[in-house]
């Protein structure tokens, strides 16, 4: 997922792989501000996944302003892609 925070930093918010050894339950997600990422140290899979890793609530119902997000089976796209913000509107450098 890729939100704007408070702050108006960008940020990729996803799962660090020590927490999918834990129940989906007490798994967090990691906010990484989209500017500092060390590419060294993450990567970015191309595979399509059937589940984000975490509990559905902590997807959809996001605080944030959303600019991208995992999409659920019986959501409808159109509908959820409605909401996220469109990058050219950022004004972004």
């Amino acid at each position: 997922m890729i939100v704007l925070n408070k702050k108006g930093n960008l940020e990729i918010v996803g799962v660090p792989l020590r927490e999918l050894e834990k129940p989906i339950e007490k798994r967090q997600a990691g906010h990484y501000l989209l500017g500092k990422l060390n590419t060294a140290e993450i990567k970015l899979l191309s595979e399509t996944f059937d589940d984000p890793g975490v509990r559905r609530e902590i997807v959809v119902n996001i605080e944030s302003p959303v600019i991208c997000r995992f999409i659920f089976d019986d959501e409808d796209p159109e509908h959820v892609k409605r909401s996220w913000l469109k990058i050219d509107d950022l004004n972004l450098n």
